[in-house]
């Protein structure tokens, strides 16, 4: 089946269409507050009150005198439609910024309601519990998607994290999930473990030569030992048919509390910029500092245009008695929140005892 590819034009009115009414009716009224707060509202007023002295006929009476020398306010019910008019002009700023904090606060209402949870979402049901109404739905999501891939994004952190998250995916089959993994730029260690990474299911379909697999495999044993350079582990990453993309670091080893907040700040914009331009389906992380300002950007994301994003949290095996600092903190924003102990889920009520992955 071929695709059809959507102009950038096409695509962003299809993205304002399917954006919820509560936010284009924000946007709206935001920038409605905006135009009347920088109009002047003396300047309005004066207009109206020229148009209402065109439409006023000549033969009016004025105030005992001439017609020539009469002032406009003397004229009856000029003042009382000017002062009303300039009132009502000076209220609609205020009446517009009310409307899109309403607007926003409904919104924020409804994201919270359907995101934040401290105990386990309830499981969709089944083909047979499901309403004619909503097993239609179903068919044509499933008939609209299906031959798509899902956009999954990875973290990858240094340490420990990155071998955990390579052992998760290794199984993913690339015709269901099309995957980025994202590291960070002073991330040198999980680049090498990606390029040493052999997965077939990964690669081109195409077959490969018996020299050209031990040169791949030499080739990683290099990455693995951290032989190569940084571009020769670039091309041999993109050879083996992985896609992954740089973002800064926002907190270094023994960095202090206010440097971090700015390189905090620069790793969240990076973030947005990247899960933007993704459009990520699943956001899959376990643990690493870095996966904070990534998964705060596929929230933002998902409260701008409404557009639902699961996130998967898998909680390091290195956790046994308590949650780490990325745990707690996405702990109430997690669709699925999994681990590796069994204490764990007992103290945690919407985390999900799996097992251990190695």
């Amino acid at each position: 089946m071929q695709r059809v590819s959507l102009s950038p034009s096409r695509s962003r009115l299809a993205l304002l269409a399917s954006s919820p009414s509560v936010l284009v009716l924000l946007i709206l009224s935001l920038l409605l507050s905006l135009f009347f707060s920088v109009c002047r509202v003396s300047v309005v007023s004066s207009g109206l009150s020229f148009l209402l002295s065109c439409v006023r006929p000549a033969s009016a009476p004025s105030c005992g005198q001439d017609s020539d020398d009469a002032p406009l306010s003397c004229v009856p019910g000029d003042t009382g439609r000017s002062s009303s008019s300039s009132s009502v002009l000076a209220s609609l700023p205020a009446f517009c910024f009310a409307a899109a904090i309403l607007l926003f606060l409904s919104r924020l209402a409804t994201w919270t309601y359907k995101r934040v949870s401290l105990k386990k979402r309830r499981e969709p049901r089944g083909r047979l519990q499901r309403t004619p109404s909503e097993e239609r739905g179903t068919k044509k999501t499933q008939t609209k998607d299906a031959n798509a891939p899902l956009v999954t994004v990875v973290v990858l952190g240094s340490g420990g994290h990155t071998g955990e998250m390579l052992r998760l995916v290794q199984s993913f089959n690339p015709r269901f999930f099309r995957i980025h993994f994202l590291v960070t730029d002073s991330d040198s260690t999980s680049l090498q473990q990606l390029a040493a990474a052999h997965w077939r299911s990964f690669q081109d379909a195409k077959t490969v030569e018996t020299k050209e697999l031990d040169e791949e495999t030499k080739k990683a044993q290099e990455a693995v030992q951290g032989e190569l350079a940084e571009a020769e582990l670039t091309a041999l990453v993109r050879q083996r048919g992985f896609c992954f993309h740089r973002f800064p670091r926002s907190r270094e080893v023994g960095q202090s509390v206010v440097s971090s907040f700015f390189s905090s700040v620069r790793a969240l914009l990076a973030s947005l910029r990247l899960v933007w331009r993704l459009n990520p389906q699943l956001v899959l992380v376990n643990g690493p500092g870095s996966c904070v300002p990534v998964a705060v950007a596929a929230l933002l994301r998902e409260f701008l245009l409404g557009r639902r994003i699961r996130l998967i949290y898998v909680e390091s095996v290195c956790r046994v008695d308590s949650l780490s600092l990325s745990g707690r903190l996405l702990y109430p924003f997690a669709d699925r929140f999994l681990v590796q102990w069994s204490g764990l889920a007992e103290k945690f009520p919407k985390s999900e005892y799996v097992g251990r992955f190695f």
